[in-house]
């Protein structure tokens, strides 16, 4: 099992970005795929048509989510927590990803910068990956 950590720099408030995180409506626009979520601990969801589910096992409004998260061909959860810290340009958001399944490493760590934290941070206006 392999581990991820990345920041990335999001041109918005901490208040704007867990918004952005949390509800379906604004995850489906900058996503452009279907979402289920909320901002409610024990909450099951699915984000990006169904092809990773999970479930909010901590929540700190405005400061950090953390989630059970996997894709759905996984065995296993991962564990994935986001801290929103500010920012003098907006809010830098550390990920940390424990728990990967060794073959799909690669893949997930691109695909945080490609479809996730980097497609949000590319929605708001900052192209730059810390």
């Amino acid at each position: 099992m392999n581990k991820i950590r990345q920041d990335f720099h999001i041109r918005a408030s901490k208040e704007t970005v867990f918004r952005a995180l949390t509800d379906p409506i604004l995850i489906e626009q900058w996503s452009e795929s279907r979402a289920i979520m909320d901002s409610k601990i024990g909450t099951r969801f699915s984000l990006f048509n169904g092809y990773i589910i999970g479930q909010n096992i901590e929540i700190g409004l405005n400061e950090k989510i953390v989630q059970n998260w996997r894709a759905r061909n996984w065995r296993q959860d991962s564990t994935v927590s986001m801290h929103l810290v500010k920012t003098a340009g907006g809010t830098k958001v550390e990920l940390k990803q424990d728990g990967i399944p060794d073959a799909e490493y690669v893949s997930i760590q691109q695909g945080w910068n490609k479809f996730y934290l980097g497609k949000l941070q590319r929605y708001f206006g900052e192209a730059r990956h810390l």
